[in-house]
C-alpha cells in the first residue's frame, strides 16, 4: 500500500529532482553495486552508461576484483561443491565459463580432491586472463589453464557458469547449441532470474559499468530443457549482499539469484 510519503515522492517535480540525484550518484560511485535502467537490448543500453570509468572486464582493476574469494568460502558455493564432488572423475575437463582468475578452482580445491588428470579451463576476457596466468604460475599450479575462445567447451564434460552468465545477452541454451560437442553436466550459479520479465539493466561494479541480462525464469529454464538437458536441481541463492535493484523501476525488481543443476539427456 502507498505511503503519504511514496505518493509525495512521485510528485513530478520532486522525482525528476531524485532521478538526476540518483544519476549523479551512479557515475560516481566507487563503494557500491548499483543499476541503473531498463532496457530491451545490450544496444540500447550502451548509449546509457556513463564516461566515467571504464566499460566491461578488460581492463587491470576488474581484472584484480574478487581475489578476497580465492580463501573464504561463500555459502552460495556449497551446492556447486556438493555436485561436482559427485560428478568430478578422474580425467574429467571443468570449462569455467567466465571464471575470472580462476577464483573457484582455488577456492574449491579445499572441499574437492582434484584427481590428477582434472582440466580446469578457465574462459574469460584478456586483461583477466593475464593476471591468472600470473597467479597459476605463482601457485605452481598446472591443473588449471585460460582461454577466450568458447569453442573449447566442447571438449569439456563439466560447464560451470557462477556469476558470468548475467554478462552475456546470448541465452545459455544458444551458448550451448553452438558448441560441436555438448558438455554432460551444466552447472550454474548466482544467476539473476525473474519472474516477468527479460531486460537489461547497467551495472556499476565500482570499478567499471557492465550491461546486465535478467532473463525471465520459466524461458531459461525451458530453453535449457527443449534442448537436451534434464534440470536435476534448482536452488536460490540466499546472499543478503547480492540484489539487483533498480531504483524507479518498481516492476522489474524482484530478480532472484538462482543456481541449477542440468545433465545432456541421453
Amino acid at each position: 500500500m502507498e505511503t503519504i510519503i511514496d505518493i509525495i515522492r512521485s510528485f513530478p517535480g520532486i522525482l525528476q529532482w531524485r532521478k538526476i540525484k540518483y544519476n549523479k550518484k551512479f557515475s560516481t560511485n566507487c563503494s557500491y553495486n548499483l543499476f541503473k535502467g531498463v532496457y530491451s537490448s545490450f544496444n540500447e543500453a550502451i548509449p546509457h552508461i556513463p564516461k566515467t570509468k571504464p566499460e566491461g572486464y578488460d581492463h587491470n582493476s576488474a581484472a584484480k576484483m574478487y581475489t578476497n574469494l580465492m580463501d573464504n568460502i561463500r555459502l552460495v558455493d556449497y551446492p556447486v561443491i556438493f555436485w561436482l564432488n559427485k560428478i568430478i572423475k578422474e580425467k574429467s575437463v571443468v570449462f569455467d565459463f567466465g571464471g575470472h582468475v580462476g577464483i573457484r578452482f582455488y577456492c574449491y580445491s579445499k572441499y574437492i580432491n582434484y584427481p590428477n588428470k582434472l582440466k580446469w579451463i578457465v574462459y574469460d576476457l584478456p586483461s583477466v586472463l593475464e593476471e591468472g596466468k600470473k597467479l597459476a604460475k605463482e601457485m605452481v599450479e598446472n591443473k588449471i589453464s585460460f582461454t577466450n575462445e568458447i569453442d573449447v567447451a566442447g571438449g569439456s564434460d563439466i560447464f560451470l557458469a557462477s556469476g558470468s552468465l548475467q554478462y552475456f545477452e546470448i541465452p545459455l541454451y544458444k551458448i550451448l547449441s553452438n558448441l560441436k560437442t555438448s558438455p554432460k553436466h551444466i552447472l550454474i550459479n548466482g544467476t539473476p532470474l525473474h519472474e516477468d520479465h527479460e531486460f537489461v539493466t547497467i551495472n556499476n561494479m565500482t570499478t567499471a559499468y557492465c550491461l546486465y541480462k535478467i532473463q525471465k525464469k520459466n524461458d531459461f529454464i525451458n530453453g535449457m530443457i527443449e534442448n537436451g538437458w534434464e534440470l536435476k536441481d534448482i536452488w536460490i541463492n540466499n546472499d543478503k549482499d547480492k540484489k539487483c535493484h533498480i531504483p524507479f523501476y518498481k516492476d522489474y525488481n524482484g530478480s532472484v539469484y538462482y543456481g541449477m543443476y542440468f545433465v545432456k539427456s541421453e
